[in-house]
């Protein structure tokens, strides 16, 4: 599956690599998909966590040698509102 963006984090540490594909998912519209390698021991859970607070999905994830390569979906403007909002509702809406 070829990405429709490609982010070359090879070389740099935490925070840069998270700092970067945070940059490109929000220029990516829903749906489409990000590549990122990455060669930073960090950057295997440090972007996979920020995909998934921001409400993207990891479509894959792997790890050969020292290179890391993570897919990621943009989820939907929507779905990352929603999520941001949830901590001022009250908590009877919460649960709905």
């Amino acid at each position: 599956m070829k990405a429709d963006k490609e982010l070359d984090c090879t070389g740099l540490y935490c925070p840069e690599p998270v700092f970067r594909t945070r940059m490109a998912l929000d220029e990516l519209e829903p749906g489409e998909t990000l590549e990122v390698t990455a060669d930073d021991p960090a950057a295997y859970e440090d972007l996979k966590r920020l995909a998934e607070r921001l409400g993207h999905e990891v479509l894959s994830l792997t790890k050969e040698g020292d290179e890391i390569k993570i897919v990621i979906r943009r989820g939907s403007h929507l779905i990352i509102s929603l999520t941001g909002a949830l901590g001022t509702l009250p908590q009877r809406v919460r649960r709905l």
